[in-house]
């Protein structure tokens, strides 16, 4: 039996598929403005999750220009992502425009300071007869900033009715409503675009999508065509998710019969993290209708104006006359992860026998809550014994592992410092079919900023002052294997776009070089950050974030898993043959563990020293552990017991809603107290995001040490 591939891996539907399905027609029309006698410029515009960037970077590729070009070899094509640059001034654009300037030139041009050295440069590549593509991804992000005045949109109308220049620029709304000035708005810059919308795509389109790539590969997905659609919609990034989901699940089939309960449980488990994005971006109107939609009611006639612009996104579909969500995953995501926002449906089917733990408990990654769907494995059962657990936490963890063994996508692995991530990612390679090739680990936080692209991409001869002779850099090494990223919230700028360059192509160059050179690695990532609010605040490109965001891995930290303790302990002590007392292990299982395993392995190791060869006992642990986990005595015991048969009173004259709130507020209070408002732990004790915990410390009107 030949070997299927799943030609849906790449979200940016472009390398594991010959064409870009279902955006044919615009490239088309994009391509013809940019080639006619007098390069035209064109905005698009087009909501989240419709493929932007994606489209930027097709048009970027030379295989598309030799396609819709003539003289193509005359173009030069910049792709500018201005995501992470709200603090960019006009000097810097310059640097950032020459550099990249300079990179496509193969060093034929200089970086330019200033405008006046800038157009002197573009003045130069017109006499060539060059003809230059500005590709300029999130450029509200310049609009919005206030260190670009109106001269400097003059200098770039200028540059485009003088010389041979375009700009293509991606925004959700038209650049005029983006601009932080009226007089900005009004600039003539402006007027040198014609738009071109991007939405949904038609039924023909979304059609081509899930078929010809699937056909291509061996195993037709057209027969399910509906079941994909029920969970996408039409909003294409949805559906190569839904495809991929539907490809595995066939792969994996002997009789390729779909499961639609396994295709459903398999989507969402990749899909939840944009579904939670889309949630966190609407509006309160917006929530309004998707609320309405759920329960199958009637919208409130006071949003008609969001029904019409979630229909004309892609968001809400009309069919027989009836408004319904453009996925029922979408809505089953929202009742479990909001129930306090989102109304149940009007009729949810009932568990079969057949399917256990079949309402799972939201999980809390570095930024995103989630429900994960998948079943835990049974206890007692330990595929990596390398990892210590039999908690459900673990057990969840361990399964999600198992499907990552069984694939070739990226990982990104999050949790606290100390939780073994690397462990995981070590694991996730020896039981995959790669493990025959290098694991190679590197810490993103421990490489100079200087150094950071030569370690991971090498350098030639000459390249810089040290670099004495060429040598490979970690992403070469590892080829045939896996890289592991540690950190990766730590590497800079300049070196997460050449991550989304590895990730898209399977290319690398050295420092120096103009070689293009192929790898096949595969990429594990970890972080102890928040990679979302990372995002939200700029520091971390969102494009990446979500090429990251393939099959993610979250490591719970041992507070959230004190039944594994005495596990762990046990590990620990497996050469030490005089063990641990009661009274030891009590304070170990009650205490906070703020470094997680490490922490307590290094605990451990303290204690054991301390014991001098006898049985642990609670005066070898360290003295801040025992003030912070006093034992449990026999009299506190009889407390407990006691306020445990109390009844709890509550005031009669309030509502339910009111009661909720009153405790949710207490609630807060006493965490973030708990917790000396240290606001990542108590959200993480909470199992709510960092930004949910801002929003109800605002909403109670609450005051934290960090000024939250």
């Amino acid at each position: 039996m030949p070997i299927l591939r799943n030609p849906y891996l790449n979200r940016s539907m472009i390398r594991s598929v010959g064409d870009f399905h279902g955006r044919v027609q615009v490239i088309q029309r994009l391509m013809a403005r940019i080639g006619s006698p007098t390069p035209q410029s064109v905005s698009i515009v087009g909501e989240r999750r419709v493929g932007k960037s994606s489209l930027l970077w097709h048009i970027a590729q030379p295989e598309i220009h030799a396609r819709y070009l003539d003289h193509h070899e005359r173009y030069i094509f910049l792709l500018l992502d201005f995501q992470r640059q709200q603090y960019l001034d006009q000097s810097g654009f310059c640097r950032v425009f020459g550099e990249h300037l300079q990179e496509a030139t193969n060093g034929e041009t200089p970086i330019p300071e200033d405008f006046t050295q800038l157009e002197r440069v573009i003045q130069d590549l017109a006499r060539a007869d060059r003809r230059l593509v500005c590709l300029c991804d999130e450029f509200e992000t310049v609009t919005r900033n206030t260190g670009f005045g109106p001269e400097f949109f003059g200098f770039l109308r200028s540059m485009a009715n003088t010389y041979p220049v375009a700009f293509v620029t991606a925004s959700r709304r038209d650049l005029q409503s983006l601009c932080h000035t009226r007089e900005i708005a009004e600039s003539p810059f402006f007027n040198i675009f014609s738009q071109v919308p991007l939405g949904p795509l038609r039924p023909a389109e979304i059609k081509q999508l899930v078929c010809e790539p699937s056909a291509t590969a061996g195993l037709p997905l057209e027969p399910y065509q509906q079941q994909i659609f029920g969970l996408s919609g039409y909003l294409p990034f949805f559906a190569q998710i839904a495809s991929s989901s539907a490809f595995e699940c066939l792969m994996e089939d002997e009789d390729q019969q779909l499961d639609n309960q396994l295709l459903e449980q398999r989507f969402l488990e990749e899909a939840s993290s944009h579904f939670h994005y889309l949630w966190e971006n609407f509006d309160t109107g917006e929530r309004a209708v998707v609320r309405a939609l759920i329960s199958s009611t009637e919208p409130p006639a006071q949003h008609a104006a969001e029904l019409r612009g979630l229909t004309q996104h892609g968001y809400a579909l009309v069919e027989a006359d009836k408004v319904r969500l453009f996925s029922s995953a979408f809505g089953r995501f929202l009742t479990e992860s909001f129930p306090e926002e989102t109304p149940p449906p009007p009729s949810t089917p009932k568990p079969t026998a057949a399917v256990p733990d079949a309402s799972p408990s939201p999980q809390k990654t570095q930024g995103i809550t989630y429900t994960s769907t998948i079943t835990p494995l049974p206890k007692g059962e330990h595929p990596f014994p390398r990892l210590v657990g039999n908690s459900e936490a673990m057990r969840r963890l361990f399964a999600l592992m198992q499907k990552a063994t069984q694939s070739d996508a990226t990982v990104l692995i999050s949790g606290e410092t100390g939780c073994g991530k690397e462990l995981v990612a070590r694991c996730v390679h020896d039981h995959s079919e790669r493990n025959s090739g290098p694991f190679v680990a590197v810490n993103c936080g421990a490489i100079a900023e200087n150094l950071q692209e030569s370690e991971l991409f090498g350098h030639v001869r000459g390249a810089f002052t040290d670099a004495v002779s060429d040598r490979q850099g970690l992403f070469e090494e590892a080829d045939g294997g896996t890289i592991f990223l540690d950190e990766i919230g730590e590497a800079l700028p300049s070196i997460q776009v050449k991550l989304l360059r590895v990730l898209q192509e399977g290319e690398i160059r050295r420092v120096g070089d103009n070689q293009i050179r192929q790898v096949n690695v595969r990429l594990i990532c970890a972080t102890n950050r928040d990679l979302e609010e990372e995002v939200s605040q700029g520091r971390f490109r969102e494009d990446l974030y979500y090429r990251l965001f393939v099959l993610p891995l979250f490591l719970p930290p041992l507070r959230q898993r004190r039944e594994d303790i005495p596990l762990l302990v046990e590990h620990f002590l497996r050469e030490d043959k005089n063990g641990i007392g009661l009274d030891a292990q009590e304070i170990l299982n009650r205490a906070l563990w703020p470094g997680n395993i490490r922490e307590l392995e290094n605990q451990i190791t303290s204690a054991m020293a301390m014991a001098s060869g006898e049985k642990i006992r609670s005066e070898h642990l360290w003295s801040h552990l025992r003030q912070t986990a006093p034992l449990e005595t026999s009299e506190s015991k009889a407390e407990h017991s006691s306020n445990a048969n109390t009844t709890l009173q509550l005031p009669v004259d309030q509502t339910l809603k009111e009661a909720r709130t009153a405790f949710e507020r207490e609630l807060v209070i006493q965490r973030l107290q708990h917790y000396g408002d240290d606001l990542e732990t108590t959200a993480t004790s909470l199992g709510i995001s960092r930004s949910r915990l801002y929003e109800l410390i605002r909403r109670y009107n609450l005051k934290s040490e960090d000024g939250a």
